[in-house]
């Protein structure tokens, strides 16, 4: 499984999303690394189609997906609670949600043979990638 966190040093929320993906990572048994990638450019916000700070990806699938029209750009961002509160966090649920998912997907990948099925560790927490 493939995770990142891409974060923009202008929003400080990233260290809470990091801590609440490690947090949920653990309560899952989940020994996976994390790879943290600063976008620092708005030349690196185009080349990973960022959509603002924090973003996880799965397996290169945004946990919170948005419409295809939103820029990408060096900014913070928002999410929403269930009842429609916005906060700059993703939720614990929205998390844990996401990563059951990407597991229940790994496995079906895995009993059809895919190489993209078992859980692969690859990446190094703590990893920052910067574009130019």
């Amino acid at each position: 499984m493939h995770i990142q966190l891409l974060y923009f040093d202008g929003c400080p929320s990233h260290t809470a999303a990091l801590e609440r993906l490690h947090r949920v990572l653990a309560e899952l048994g989940l020994d996976l690394p994390v790879q943290v990638i600063a976008v620092e450019t708005d030349a690196a916000a185009q080349q990973w189609q960022f959509l603002g700070s924090p973003t996880i990806r799965i397996n290169g699938h945004d946990i919170d997906a948005l419409p295809a029209a939103t820029p990408y750009a060096l900014a913070c961002r928002a999410y929403r609670h269930p009842d429609g509160r916005i906060t700059p966090l993703p939720s614990i649920d929205l998390i844990r949600t996401a990563l059951q998912h990407a597991l229940e997907l790994s496995h079906l990948r895995a009993a059809e043979g895919s190489p993209d099925g078992p859980i692969d560790g690859s990446l190094v927490s703590g990893d920052t990638i910067s574009g130019n």
